[in-house]
């Protein structure tokens, strides 16, 4: 009972460390994606018998996708431990000492 308690607290905690972090890049990619996502609909809809003058919108929305598609990787869990991300980094350090000198 007393490790089932352990295992949410260490649960707890890393949610609360990692809260914030890759979280601001992911936003402002998500956000600059849909900005460009309606300039090209807005450029698809106007009534025009060539589209070829929306090209251009359509490059930046599909790269601006492609940017936020990989932001959206970078903050799974174990993204964040690559990353850095310095208050998990820390959690763990913290845990695997805890962890070398109980089992000594």
């Amino acid at each position: 009972m007393k490790a089932r308690y352990s295992v949410v607290a260490i649960i707890a905690i890393l949610a609360l460390a990692t809260y914030g972090c890759g979280i601001t890049e992911q936003a402002e990619a998500q956000r600059q994606m849909e900005q460009s996502q309606t300039v090209y609909s807005q450029c698809l809809q106007q009534d025009r018998p060539d589209t070829t003058g929306c090209e251009g919108y359509k490059q930046i929305y599909e790269s601006d996708m492609k940017a936020y598609q990989e932001e959206s990787k970078k903050t799974s869990f174990f993204a964040l431990v690559v990353q850095g991300c310095p208050p998990l980094y820390a959690i763990v350090r913290a845990y695997n000492s805890w962890k070398h000198q109980t089992s000594n």
